[in-house]
């Protein structure tokens, strides 16, 4: 597994994929989404390992470095964003409009 700076292509991609997200909000609950995103990236990385194995054993062989390293990529990239998120709450997150109710 390789890891390298992200480029200008890289958040293009982000971005696209969390517009799609926003898009099912309109038709599903954020919970729905977020779970489904979720499940979609992981089958997408492991789409990516098949691809570049030789055989299920060669899949396989790989496993718990490729479970090791997603899940540390993931939190990584989680605790960014939540610092991220913390420090800008008042400017990503709207407030509760009146007629909204709890969520």
């Amino acid at each position: 597994m390789t890891t390298s700076q992200p480029d200008q292509q890289f958040w293009d991609i982000a971005d696209a994929v969390i517009h799609a997200a926003n898009g099912q909000c309109d038709v599903a609950p954020r919970t729905k989404v977020a779970a489904a995103t979720l499940f979609a990236a992981a089958r997408f990385n492991v789409f990516v390992l098949a691809a570049g194995a030789k055989s299920a054993a060669g899949l396989a062989a790989r496993h718990d470095e490729a479970v090791t390293y997603l899940t540390d990529q993931f939190a990584r990239m989680l605790r960014d964003n939540l610092r991220e998120y913390e420090a800008n709450f008042d400017r990503y997150v709207p407030p509760p409009s009146a007629s909204a109710g709890p969520t």
